[in-house]
């Protein structure tokens, strides 16, 4: 599935003002996550690494959500919005 965002800019989703969230809530994962693999999917069945997904979804989160490897290679053995490919590569389904 290919994502087309619509903007003047280009710029990768920011995270909203409000209350402070927990790095460690497997929810703000889960959507880090997502958004990461959104942007790194142009066109349709594009594949990418768990490093790139990994560093998109840092950058997402930046400083107030610092991510934990070991937290979201958990949620990613888990994850239904990917689809895991041999040599730690994925997709979206």
């Amino acid at each position: 599935m290919s994502y087309d965002f619509e903007t003047d800019d280009h710029s990768p989703p920011q995270m909203p003002e409000g209350p402070p969230q927990n790095p460690k809530d497997l929810e703000v994962i889960v959507m880090l996550l997502t958004l990461g693999a959104i942007i790194l999917t142009p066109q349709p069945d594009t594949e990418f690494t768990f490093e790139q997904l990994f560093r998109e979804a840092q950058e997402i989160g930046g400083p107030l959500l610092p991510l934990d490897e070991r937290d979201v290679r958990i949620v990613l053995a888990n994850a239904k919005f990917l689809k895991k490919l041999p040599g730690n590569r994925y997709k979206m389904r």
